[in-house]
């Protein structure tokens, strides 16, 4: 029934989209990229312009087999960020990455651009998580640009708090030769030291684990290499950005992440983390990520 649903969608556009069963992952060619959803998590997992190489990060030890968290690409972190505030024994990051959501619409836009829809409702085993009734809708628009937004709806009679972040991996060359601009002068908290900082640098260079949370709303960042086009990442509606790589130690110890891939990767994120984002009943809220080269 799930299937034939999705094939439903799809069947008026099916010359720029596939889908995968066995992977549930959708595959998009648009006029400018190519783009790889899957639908476990909402989760894209690849992004490439035309004639470029992949933005993304995907761990090569990653399985698409919806048991477990997806790692890369960029994951979506809600209702909670990182642990949950009471509960350690609660999903990190939250139950939306580690769930099926339903695929609403495709649609092929004017600009051949093409748009995809995805939601995740309330239910029982939900409210057992997070016991307030919700939409969460997460639109991704592939073309010269991935712009990826994720929507709360509350459909209840009561307010809720979440936090949320768009986890975005990003690809990199070397990360000794990748600088992070567009942070000078931010104050951050170090979750690795547990103390607020502020960054003077023009730029920043990862030289060992790193796992910051900014207070920066609506900036416009960059990523720059030396042997690579810049990543330009924008964000609308989000007061915090973090920024992590595991480094040595932190990757040897995930199962998931090559022991050297730490090389390889970046996490900047586009998130509400501190304070929470508070929604009252029949309200929504939205914050968006968009990169290009």
């Amino acid at each position: 029934m799930e299937n034939s649903k999705i094939f439903s969608v799809l069947e008026q556009y099916k010359d720029n989209v596939k889908y995968e069963i066995e992977k549930k992952l959708l595959r998009i060619k648009s006029n400018h990229s190519y783009a790889e959803i899957s639908l476990y998590g909402a989760q894209v997992v690849s992004f490439i312009p035309n004639d470029q190489s992949d933005l993304l990060w995907l761990s090569p030890l990653t399985e698409l087999n919806q048991k477990k968290a997806i790692r890369g690409g960029i994951p979506i972190c809600w209702p909670w960020f990182g642990k949950h505030p009471q509960n350690d024994e609660l999903p990190q990051h939250g139950f939306a990455r580690i769930s099926q959501f339903a695929l609403d619409t495709i649609t092929n836009l004017p600009d051949g651009n093409i748009n995809a829809q995805l939601s995740l409702v309330s239910t029982p085993a939900s409210k057992q998580l997070f016991p307030y009734d919700f939409k969460l809708v997460v639109d991704i628009t592939v073309g010269q640009q991935l712009k990826v937004s994720l929507t709360t709806h509350n459909t209840g009679s009561e307010p809720f708090a979440i936090s949320e972040a768009l986890h975005s991996y990003f690809s990199v060359n070397d990360i000794s030769e990748t600088h992070i601009k567009g942070l000078k002068n931010t104050t951050f908290f170090d979750q690795l030291k547990s103390k607020n900082m502020q960054d003077l640098s023009e730029a920043i260079i990862v030289t060992q684990e790193v796992d910051r949370i900014y207070q920066a709303d609506k900036q416009a960042l960059e990523i720059e290499q030396t042997s690579k086009p810049t990543i330009h990442i924008t964000q609308e509606n989000c007061h915090n950005v973090v920024v992590w790589n595991p480094w040595i130690s932190k990757a040897q110890s995930m199962q998931d992440f090559p022991n050297n891939g730490y090389l390889n990767m970046l996490c900047i994120e586009s998130a509400n983390i501190s304070p929470e984002i508070n929604i009252a009943p029949q309200a929504t809220h939205q914050i968006s990520q968009t990169i290009f080269d």
